[in-house]
């Protein structure tokens, strides 16, 4: 819960005068309860604490009645470390890029690492089959037949898409490689416009900065706890996205897939030249077929399945955990209809042969 408008002001004043204080003078804790106190809180009480979901920041908390306020004991700004890190995520989120992609929930940090590793050094062309290469043994025919029967089932604006994401995972495993793709790529689309309904009028890339902005919104009371009872204040760069981008996994992967969505999936055609043609003008006027690669399907699935996970964000359900589920019978029977199609798809090309030499 955010402090009062009062209280807010207040603290507002005490934090410009922390963050403006001489590079040398430390923020402690006696400073801030002095500060407090000038300012009319007599009550106040300030401790040293750690704070933050996954990288956490050094900051003074200062406590009066059932209110607290934090102050970072370095502006983030001037912070090396913060500023080391941010960096690093910099380049960990251009990586993705490269590949035409965001950075994925529901995969290990450990293959996550082996994937960034193979692709950091080799151009975006090379890039892409290995990226394949690795996501071929993590976005299975499990993997998928979960994404559907379970994530996008507990999504409210996507569960109606279920039946045909179902129909689509079958078939492309039945031989209809592009037609199961071309059925999907204008879910995306569909799926922004169901979260935030009522706003026809709204240019895409608004509704998509809209959507994200209040996600990321969502994740950054998480990070610092802004829920419940207890009345919580927090400079308000420090619920941006950036500062978070570097701080909190959820947020670089909220901010990944808006990347992906507008540079990627959704830019205009004079501005994509990705070797994936994942791109849904270049499906909506036919410029170029690559769309049909077979490695889109899983992308579409598995980027569905995320998006899911943004509205669980975008409306604070959490709906949707960051923790893939264990596969349940629903998703086991789909995928091992799946499996009986590939099997069946397997069969049939070995029986025909090679075909004719041209």
């Amino acid at each position: 819960m955010n402090a009062s408008s009062e209280f807010s002001r207040t603290f507002q004043a005490i934090w410009y005068r922390a963050s403006n204080a001489h590079v040398d003078q430390e923020v402690t804790t006696a400073l801030i309860k002095e500060w407090a106190i000038d300012r009319g809180i007599h009550d106040a009480m300030a401790e040293d604490a750690s704070v933050g979901r996954f990288v956490k920041i050094p900051v003074v908390v200062l406590r009066t009645g059932d209110t607290q306020a934090i102050f970072p004991k370095v502006p983030y700004r001037k912070d090396p470390t913060w500023q080391s890190r941010r960096l690093a995520m910099d380049a960990q989120a251009a990586l993705w890029a490269k590949v035409e992609w965001f950075c994925p929930l529901w995969v290990g940090m450990g293959d996550a690492s082996k994937l960034l590793g193979d692709i950091s050094h080799v151009s975006r062309e090379r890039a892409i089959p290995l990226f394949h290469y690795h996501t071929s043994t993590l976005y299975t025919l499990s993997f998928q037949a979960v994404c559907i029967a379970q994530i996008l089932s507990q999504a409210p604006s996507l569960n109606e898409l279920v039946p045909l994401a179902r129909e689509a995972y079958l078939a492309f495993y039945s031989g209809y490689r592009s037609s199961s793709i071309a059925a999907l790529i204008p879910t995306l689309e569909g799926g922004l416009s169901r979260i935030r309904p009522h706003t026809r009028s709204e240019k895409l890339f608004v509704r998509i900065d809209r959507i994200f902005d209040k996600a990321i919104a969502t994740a950054s009371e998480w990070h610092f706890e802004m829920r419940g009872e207890q009345k919580i204040w927090v400079p308000q760069e420090y619920l941006t996205c950036d500062f978070l981008f570097s701080q909190d996994e959820v947020v670089f992967t909220l901010e990944t897939y808006r990347r992906w969505l507008k540079t990627s999936f959704f830019a205009d055609t004079d501005q994509y030249d990705g070797p994936t043609a994942l791109n849904r003008h270049m499906f909506a006027h036919n410029i170029h077929l690559s769309w049909q690669q077979p490695s889109n399907f899983e992308r579409l699935v598995v980027a569905l399945a995320t998006l899911g996970f943004v509205e669980s964000w975008y409306d604070a359900t959490h709906a949707i955990s960051p923790l893939f589920p264990e596969i349940n019978d629903e998703s086991t029977e789909l995928w091992q209809q799946g499996v009986r199609n590939a099997e069946i798809q397997a069969l049939i090309r070995r029986r025909s042969g090679p075909g004719p030499r041209l």
